[in-house]
Formats: structure tokens, sequence, C-alpha cells
């Protein structure tokens, strides 16, 4: 919370596996949620994502198109 206001944060990622725990761990302590979009990613992106440890987090897969 920052000012009073809930903060929430979007975080895209495709094939992302080594760097999305950096990405979440550098969210400042002010913002309540992360949310990571998963764009039907090939490597072990979810896995890293899920194995981050922020405040409140959500995590959505999106799945392959073609």
């Amino acid at each position: 919370m920052l000012a009073g206001r809930t903060i929430a944060v979007v975080m895209p990622a495709y094939n992302e596996a080594k760097l999305i725990r950096g990405a979440i761990d550098g969210v400042p302590g002010f913002v309540d949620h992360i949310i990571v979009v998963d764009d039907a990613s090939l490597d072990a992106t979810t896995t890293a994502a899920r194995t981050s440890e922020p405040v409140s987090y959500t995590h959505l897969t999106l799945p392959t198109i073609c």
C-alpha cells in the first residue's frame, strides 16, 4: 500500500524462467499484489514464478494458440 492506495503489478512473461524470480523479487515492498501472466512459455517460467514468495500472488497461464 502506498499513500493509502492498493498497488498491483502485472508482469507479462514469455520464456523468462531464468529471470522471472529476480523480477518478482525486485518488486518494491509497497506493492500489494503481483500478477504474472505467462504467455504460453515453452520453458519453466510457470514453475519459476510459482516458487517466488511475494506478499500476494496470482499466476495466469495463457493457452497456446497455434
